[in-house]
């Protein structure tokens, strides 16, 4: 592993040719990026958000076709490889590009292909099977049919995505089963120790990776607190705090600099004002802060801005509650931006209309008319990609967005702004961590921009507001902290193993000990034999001195100090006297005493060392005979060799793998009705509502008995694996949630047949604090799961059931409820 951090010294007239194809001079690690592409080395870039990390992809796409090779892009989140797709397809005209996620699939033979990494890693698995089962190769069918030979390399987009807890396997697998012909290039966020992911890499891929990172913004960032109130407050204030709050009263007050700690002075004066405000009961209103700091970057020019909020529901309405217009005075755009907003969407979707008539479009037209937008999770996809391309048109000079905005998504701005420095991590409040306040930031300022600065602004009042500014070390470590820690989430779990158990050929041993995690157990182990003689030399050196007590009497002390809590009320009276005598027996008892117990401590931690040793050692070997055991008493395995259930359960990514499995067996969907089986396909989908109006019991669905009775039915399944896994103490990868709130409207979504009636539905859901997003995103869920239950469908020979699920998109998809993207 070679760790590029050096300046680049070897360049030759090939690179150079390379090297000024780019408008701007390229930073040391894009030059050692490009030349370890050529050389067909493994690249793993890490920098910060801005630094231009992706160019070493742009020159691997054109490297690699022009030679006749294709090529792989994946990316953590579907709305990622839209955007990637399209910038890519807009900026090569000449290429040929395709894109595959879980509702879209376009040009799949191109010369590039955009896909999320899980799409990745499912066709790899598949490949492999279909390697070893010739036989099955016209029953299924790969969502990426790209021959080994014919594939150069596999670019993947922020891979740090690895540590992800949830997500992070996917990475994990999808590199082990990655043939090792195929360049890997990785683009992360700057991480800790990035070199074990390249350590690992290279000796799981058998080729020399070169690491390229970079810890120095190109564009340097400022961060600055701003403190307003209405003047006047400043008006009745004593003369000398009058003094010294018009120094800070709306100015630029600088916490953090490219080249400079975190302003400890600058954040103690900040709370002295407030709470000298908070202490003479003077409250601003949160809105009057929002108008009062945006007119200041207005009059300041440092727009356009980004400003990240942590709650869906804020977003719209402090969009909505700014009342100033950011356009300059002689701009055009408030009058014609609805009219622009129409054109794109009749160029891109047929039904142009329904989205143009929608309430959620003529409010986002409201606060574009303003030059203000928002973007946020629950928003219908069209009009978040309309924000996106009006954004990067420049018609948009304020953009209000949760924190996903901040993931990939290509959108620099003048101004970041924080309005909140804590998070809701679904149980309590937590501070953000550096990487997250360094990705958001990182939007301030970018590379081939005129603003040659990036401005990120830290709004006191709000925090203050909800009694939330951090103490001076938090915030000191939220700026100057180290970048993510990198750990390994890989894990052992059912679905792997019956996958591997599929490919015949594959050791289950030797795949896990290839993983990341083996690697983590030898340093594990490494610590712990480091421990214990560490521990074993101390203990040596304490017992080499004898006591001047018999040691006899100090166990005897030892044991009672252990049982006295213990014992019964006669018995403790017993024992205190016996420990009384041996106190007296000797001047030296206590001193004596107090060296024995240091050394059982020491003996104790021995053995916890010794006994956390055994444990480690055997893991991986442990985990994988749990769980095979498992499956084999669940008739997933027989004889070391996947069952019919289990290659079901194999093929199961969408839902509990084996308690579909179980529930498949007895062929409950033969006698539903399309419009059945979408609703009972509902319960797995991702949307919450008010806890008020949840429906707790499967018996209080408003949907025909034979949904109710087969929701209950893989309800038992769901039940009995979680009481396995609780039981067995297992990693718990799979997810038991499963909710009966969307039942009802999606059944009757599918039998909708007008504009009408779908609009009425959309109304209930908006009732229960569904979004139309939210349920747009269940519909397409519902399809996904449909897509793989056909699959299923074809490997057991079920042409009852497969007929059914390929009549779901039929019934789901209409109206607004449908994959179109402004990128395809």
């Amino acid at each position: 592993m070679k760790i590029c951090n050096n300046a680049f010294d070897a360049e030759t007239a090939e690179l150079t040719e390379i090297f000024t194809r780019w408008p701007f001079p390229l930073s040391d690690f894009q030059k050692h990026a490009i030349d370890a592409i050529l050389k067909k080395k493994h690249v793993i870039i890490t920098a910060h958000t801005g630094n231009g990390k992706t160019l070493a992809a742009d020159f691997a796409i054109t490297h690699f076709t022009g030679i006749g090779k294709k090529v792989i892009y994946t990316s953590p989140i579907k709305a990622l490889t839209n955007q990637k797709y399209n910038t890519f397809q807009e900026k090569y005209p000449d290429i040929e590009f395709g894109i595959i996620t879980g509702d879209t699939i376009l040009n799949p033979g191109a010369q590039c292909i955009f896909v999320t990494t899980e799409i990745l890693r499912n066709t790899l698995f598949k490949k492999k099977w279909l390697d070893v089962n010739e036989d099955k190769k016209n029953q299924i069918t790969l969502d990426i049919d790209i021959n080994p030979d014919e594939l150069g390399a596999v670019v993947f987009d922020e891979i740090h995505y690895i540590m992800d807890k949830e997500r992070g396997p996917v990475w994990h697998e999808s590199i082990m089963m990655l043939p090792d012909t195929v360049q890997i290039i990785g683009l992360s966020a700057t991480i800790d120790r990035p070199w074990v992911l390249s350590e690992w890499i290279e000796k799981e891929k058998h080729r020399e990776v070169w690491l390229c990172p970079t810890t120095t913004r190109v564009i340097p960032q400022y961060h600055y607190g701003f403190v307003t109130f209405p003047h006047s407050v400043l008006d009745k204030l004593p003369s000398d705090k009058r003094v010294k709050f018009e120094t800070m009263y709306e100015k630029e007050l600088l916490i953090k600099s490219p080249d400079s700690h975190f302003q400890d002075n600058t954040y103690y004066e900040i709370k002295k004002m407030l709470n000298y405000l908070r202490e003479n009961k003077v409250w601003i209103d949160k809105f009057f802060v929002f108008n009062q700091f945006i007119r200041y970057l207005k009059f300041k020019k440092y727009l356009p801005a980004i400003c990240f909020v942590y709650s869906r529901k804020q977003v719209e309405i402090i969009a909505s509650k700014i009342n100033i217009c950011l356009f300059d005075d002689d701009s055009k755009l408030p009058s014609t931006i609805e009219n622009e907003c129409k054109q794109i969407l009749i160029q891109k979707v047929d039904n142009w209309k329904e989205y143009v008539n929608l309430p959620e479009f003529k409010r986002l037209i409201k606060c574009l008319q303003k030059g203000i937008a928002y973007h946020h999770g629950g928003m219908i996809q069209i009009f978040k990609e309309l924000v996106e391309h009006l954004f990067e048109k420049k018609y948009i000079k304020l953009l209000i967005a949760t924190e996903t905005f901040a993931v990939g998504v290509d959108m620099p701005a003048q101004s970041v702004i924080f309005t909140a420095l804590q998070k809701f991590n679904g149980k309590k409040f937590r501070w953000l961590e550096p990487h997250e306040c360094s990705q958001q930031s990182g939007r301030a300022g970018r590379r081939g921009q005129k603003e040659k600065i990036g401005r990120v602004w830290h709004l006191f009042n709000l925090f203050d507001i909800r009694n939330s500014v951090p103490d001076v070390l938090t915030y000191r470590n939220l700026l100057e902290g180290k970048p993510q820690p990198f750990t390994s989430t890989f894990k052992i779990h059912f679905n792997l193993i019956l996958r591997l158990l599929s490919m015949e050929s594959f050791d289950l041993k030797e795949f896990m000990y290839k993983s990341l995690m083996s690697d983590d157990i030898i340093k594990e182990l490494e610590c712990l034999t480091d421990d214990i003689v560490k521990f074993e030399a101390i203990l040596e050196k304490k017992t080499a001195i004898p006591f001047q007590v018999e040691e006899s009497s100090l166990s005897r002390y030892f044991e009672i100090e252990e049982i006295l809590s213990l014992s019964t009320k006669k018995v403790k009276k017993k024992l205190l006297r016996e420990k009384s005598n041996i106190e007296e027996s000797s001047k030296f008892f206590n001193v004596e005493y107090e060296k024995y117990v240091a050394i059982q401590n020491i003996k104790t931690s021995i053995k916890r060392k010794h006994d956390h040793f055994k444990e480690a050692k055997c893991r991986i070997q442990d985990q994988i005979k749990l769980h095979v055991n498992i499956l084999t008493y669940n008739d997933f395995i027989a004889d070391d060799k996947i069952t019919e259930k289990g290659l079901i359960a194999a093929n199961i990514q969408e839902m509990h793998c084996l308690a579909l499995a179980d529930v498949l067996q007895e062929n409950p969907f033969d006698n539903l009705k399309v419009s059945e089986l979408a609703s009972v396909l509902s319960i797995f989908t991702s949307v919450s509502v008010k806890e008020e109006n949840s429906i707790i019991k499967s018996d209080h669905i408003k949907a025909p008995d034979i949904v109710k009775k087969t929701i209950k039915t893989i309800k038992t399944a769901y039940n009995k694996y979680y009481d396995i896994e609780s039981y067995n103490e297992t990693d718990f990868v799979n997810d038991y949630d499963i909710h009966y709130n969307m039942c009802e409207l999606i059944y009757r979504w599918c039998n909708a047949t007008s504009e009408e009636e779908c609009f009425k539905i959309f109304a209930e859901a908006l009732y229960y604090n569904i979004s139309r997003g939210e349920f747009v995103k269940a519909i397409l869920k519902i399809n996904n799961i449909s897509h793989e239950l056909s699959k299923i469908a074809e490997l057991q020979s079920n042409m009852a059931l497969l007929e059914k699920v390929k009549l779901i998109p039929d019934v789901t998809l209409k109206s607004i409820a449908n994959n179109q993207s402004l990128y395809l």
